[in-house]
């Protein structure tokens, strides 16, 4: 069972291109992200907005959108940085499932290069296929979140 789990996990979340997620581009601009969606992805609301910023980071939530990987359901959101796509956020709907989330992204992945426990379970990968990183981070029993950005950081030369 966590095999297929783990082969489903592969087969949605491994991108094609390098350096990309699915079926965006890393630096694309917010109108070819929403073209790219083929109508999954819609504007998030100014409401919205302001509670998905991430400030630190200079990330603005744009678009989300509905994902499904393998048995995995996902509430997605695109984040750019000076109009530019920087990062995607996967926020897993059941959490029951979010330590067969994390096995199946270790089975992919690999060991993790960052870890920790101290809020829940927090691992970091540097996926090499994609040259992405994959940040896995579940906040106690409130929430479980995949971001996936740039390996070489949001503001990576050459996008």
């Amino acid at each position: 069972m966590i095999r297929v789990a783990a082969f489903l996990v592969v087969a949605a979340f491994a991108s094609p291109a390098a350096s990309d997620w699915q079926y965006t581009k890393w630096g694309m601009s917010p109108q070819s992200v929403l073209a790219a969606s083929k109508g999954s992805a819609v504007a998030v609301t100014q409401a919205e907005a302001g509670g998905l910023r991430i400030a630190g980071l200079g990330l603005e939530a744009k678009y989300k959108f509905p994902y499904k990987s393998g048995n995995y359901d996902f509430d997605g959101i695109f984040y750019f940085k000076n109009d530019k796509l920087s990062a995607v956020s996967l926020t897993l709907r059941d959490m029951t499932q979010s330590a067969s989330l994390l096995q199946s992204l270790t089975g992919l992945y690999g060991a993790a290069i960052e870890q920790n426990n101290k809020f829940g379970p927090h691992r970091v990968w540097r996926d090499v296929k994609s040259s992405n990183l994959v940040d896995y981070h579940q906040l106690s029993d409130i929430s479980t979140r995949i971001m996936y950005t740039p390996a070489g950081g949001s503001d990576a030369s050459g996008l």
